[in-house]
């Protein structure tokens, strides 16, 4: 499966397809290339999002509750930091961290490839289609 952010129809991938923990994640045209194909694996109420092509999850860097914080990749353990609900929007969905209960989001609303992903409080949350 693929995450794909609404406002520029771009989907989510680590940037220069890193393979080691603290990859950034970004945003890039959608293209096919494995490092933008997603697995979710339930965990209670909430999801794991763990990239297959490393095997790794998607992570709120240091279990930082704060705005802004970056989102990276990072070895699976369950923290709350990687743990992830689907809240739908119309036919899209928020994806909302349990750890500080913000939404994944493009930082500043940004169209350009590469543009970071972090968790923001926005009202609404950026959809993901």
């Amino acid at each position: 499966s693929t995450l794909v952010a609404s406002h520029s129809a771009k989907c989510l991938q680590f940037e220069a397809a890193r393979h080691d923990n603290g990859a950034a994640l970004v945003q890039r045209d959608c293209d096919g290339v494995p490092d933008q194909d997603w697995c979710l694996l339930p965990l209670g109420d909430h999801y794991q999002i763990v990239s297959r092509d490393t095997n790794k999850c998607l992570d709120v860097s240091g279990g930082d509750p704060a705005d802004g914080a970056p989102i990276v990749q990072w070895d699976c353990h369950g923290g709350d930091n990687q743990l992830w609900r689907f809240v739908p929007a119309g036919d899209q969905y928020q994806v909302v961290s349990k750890l500080s209960d913000t939404c994944l989001d493009v930082a500043w609303g940004d169209l350009a490839d590469g543009a970071p992903v972090v968790q923001w409080m926005t009202s609404p949350c950026v959809a993901m289609s």
